[in-house]
């Protein structure tokens, strides 16, 4: 230090100086850099507070605007809503709109419902019968479609070269059964008995044996000991003093794992020992697990068809007939979602029975009661339909399935199928076989009303004739009706039934002819108050009046089904009994449609009642008019009166015309009756006397109708 040089210290004080400016200039920099941070974060932070207070304001925006929206719907409401109540109200908006985005989108229904016109045939028909199970495909029985003159065509069981036994592998079952059931309860006094189990079933894979047994291979089936021998189903709608092929006896069994055909065969010296072997055979398997085995008979069948099975009732009658029997059928397609003509049906009566026709069903005409069953059943089916047979012969006495009509040939009772000296054996098995009942539609209507258009408009699609609602044009009228109505105008039809005297349950108009002509002196009066509502200022086009009026004498039992149909969807006014006849109002579609109700009357008391006319009420279609509302115009005529009072005018007239011309002598005999009292009667399904209208009351009657006034 001491010999250190004095200049050094200049040199480093100029050298230090520089530093220190630099130093300065660069903390300059560095708090430029800083400032420039800080008025950058303050910028940011304002442009955040400003969007933060934009987005409240547009919120505050809408919630005013959602206010506002509120207070002009609820005018008559308070303006005011307390501070305490907006919580929880905004928390109700806040949980629909959460449930609203857990439905279907609009959007979303709009995709569906274009769908669903795509698969309308699944509403109808969801279910899918099973496969026939593979060990008896070479028994499958195909059904006979309608138009093929042949006879049934048989199943490939008639084989002699088939093995006379067969066995699952594996220890396998050949096939298992399966049944779905519904059960109706009703408090009414005609409720079903309790004696069945259920209403109708539809079984899966179920047999009939000669004993005429149904059997179901099912284990693990719940209750198994209540179900089993036990009686389950009607099959007739009408279920008080039915025969026993009216009520079903169900047996359970175990699915079968052997299969042993019964073929007898001519013995020969060819297959004498074959037959042998097959019989010791067959012992053998019988002793090893008879409880798992299957043992058809030569003639066995197997449909896999769909089948729909029921007992007839009194179907030679035109109301039973849809009520009491396609009706109900109906019913059971609709109820296990198989509605569709791809399916069978099967008879289980025999209308000639000899047993069997004390009952209601053979008390009419056997012959019509036939003709109606294989008629109808072309409308549902597109297969000639089955029949339970029966016969006496030794070599097939018991119970077969057939094409109908076959017959019933046991002379005592169906209680005989129990007491058959030969070993049971299996006949025929169904794929899907549903059976049983509702009960019946004319004694129970009550709330089941909605299935009577779906049923019309069902069949009437099946047989082309189901057209759409029609205007007062008449645009989309059938072909046939439309070239009538082009040569003959448009014409008002009014259509009085003209019902036998000498039917069983009387209620006939004994003076149709009488009415017809008392009508026909008065058409162009008519026809002037018909077309009169149809030239107000709403409706002055030409095309729109009637050209005439048709008064018909209408004889149902001359006409078929088709005719029957036609004719009713283009009636006007229809003139009725309280029968059968009646019915034919479900069918009638013009848009005016009426139906004036002949009241059934008692000669004994000279009261009516008009208690089956429940049924006619119930129809959309057509406007019901009671005249038990217009007693005024009713005589009862007692049935015993009428050929006394018919051969005493027939004898005066031919007095006093003696001289005249034939015309004369054919005018209209008028048999006169009692006037009948306003007072009401019992329930009763018929009347004990005919009727006899006044001509000038109904035509004043009708009068008022086509001209809309008020009864």
């Amino acid at each position: 230090m001491l010999g250190r040089d004095f200049h050094t210290p200049q040199q480093v004080f100029r050298f230090g100086s520089s530093s220190w400016w630099t130093s300065i200039h660069r903390s300059r920099i560095m708090l430029l850099v800083v400032c420039g941070g800080l008025i950058f974060m303050i910028g940011l932070t304002l442009i955040m507070i400003q969007i933060s207070s934009f987005k409240k304001s547009q919120l505050s925006s809408s919630s005013t605007l959602e206010t506002e929206l509120q207070d002009l719907s609820f005018l008559d409401e308070s303006k005011t809503i307390s501070s305490s109540i907006k919580p929880i109200s905004e928390s109700i908006k806040s949980e629909i709109q959460i449930k609203q985005t857990r439905e279907f989108s609009s959007q979303e229904i709009l995709h569906s419902q274009q769908q669903a016109l795509k698969h309308l045939n699944l509403v109808w028909t969801r279910y899918s019968p099973p496969k026939i199970p593979n060990a008896f495909s070479t028994f499958e029985t195909p059904l006979t479609r309608h138009g093929n003159n042949g006879k049934k065509r048989k199943s490939n069981s008639v084989n002699h070269d088939k093995s006379s036994f067969f066995t699952a592998t594996d220890g396998a079952a050949l096939f298992k059964s399966d049944f779905k059931c519904t059960r109706l309860r009703s408090d009414a006094n005609f409720a079903r008995d309790p004696e069945f189990l259920y209403s109708s079933c539809r079984f899966e894979n179920v047999c009939l044996s000669r004993k005429g047994n149904w059997i179901l291979y099912k284990n693990n089936v719940f209750n198994r000991s209540e179900l089993n021998g036990k009686i389950w189903l009607s099959t007739s709608a009408t279920k008080k003093r039915e025969f026993n092929p009216g009520k079903i006896r169900v047996f359970l069994r175990s699915p079968p794992k052997q299969l042993i055909l019964s073929e007898q065969q001519p013995e020969t010296q060819e297959n004498q020992e074959q037959n042998f072997m097959n019989k010791k055979k067959n012992e053998q398997i019988q002793e090893s697990n008879s409880d798992q085995i299957l043992r058809i008979s030569k003639d066995f069948e197997w449909f896999s068809t769909p089948i729909f099975g029921f007992s007839r009732h009194s179907i030679g009658n035109a109301g039973h007939l849809i009520l009491d029997n396609f009706l109900t059928l109906f019913n059971m397609m609709l109820d296990f979602e198989y509605v569709s003509t791809d399916m069978g049906l099967l008879f289980f009566d025999d209308i000639f029975n000899a047993v069997t026709g004390i009952h209601s069903r053979a008390g009419m005409d056997g012959n019509l009661a036939e003709s109606n069953s294989l008629i109808w059943a072309k409308y549902f089916s597109q297969y000639v339909p089955l029949q339970l047979c029966y016969s006496n012969k030794d070599q097939d006495r018991g119970y077969s399935i057939g094409q109908a009509p076959c017959r019933q040939e046991h002379s005592k009772s169906f209680s005989s199928q129990l007491q058959l000296n030969e070993k049971d054996e299996i006949v025929a098995c169904f794929s899907s076989l549903v059976m049983g009942t509702p009960d019946s539609y004319f004694f129970d209507m009550y709330r089941r009303e909605a299935i009577l258009q779906l049923f019309r408009n069902y069949l009437l699609n099946n047989i082309g004739l189901l057209q759409p609602s029609r205007t007062e044009s008449r645009q989309s009228l059938s072909s046939s009706l439309s070239s009538v109505l082009s040569r003959k105008g448009k014409v008002f039809t009014i259509a009085i039934h003209n019902k036998p005297i000498n039917t069983k349950n009387k209620d006939a108009i004994v003076n149709v002819e009488e009415i017809v002509d008392y009508l026909n002196r008065h058409k162009k009066s008519l026809l002037d108050k018909v077309n009169h509502q149809l030239t107000s200022p709403q409706q002055q086009k030409q095309q729109d009046l009637y050209k005439s009026i048709e008064i018909v004498n209408l004889k149902l039992e001359n006409m078929s089904f088709k005719e029957m149909f036609t004719f009713f969807q283009d009636l006007n006014i229809y003139v009725s009994t309280q029968g059968s006849a009646s019915y034919m109002s479900l069918f009638m579609l013009h848009p005016e449609a009426t139906l004036i109700y002949t009241p059934m009357c008692y000669h004994d008391r000279l009261q009516c009642s008009d208690y089956n006319i429940r049924f006619h009420e119930a129809l959309s279609n057509v406007k019901t008019i009671s005249l038990m509302n217009h007693l005024d115009m009713i005589e009862c005529v007692n049935p015993s009166n009428i050929k006394k009072q018919v051969e005493e005018t027939k004898l005066e007239d031919e007095i006093q015309d003696a001289k005249k011309d034939q015309s004369h002598k054919n005018k209209q005999i008028i048999v006169r009756g009692l006037p009948v009292k306003p007072a009401p009667v019992p329930r009763a399904l018929y009347g004990s006397c005919h009727e006899r209208i006044d001509p000038a009351k109904l035509y004043d009657l009708i009068s008022r109708i086509v001209s809309s006034s008020e009864e």
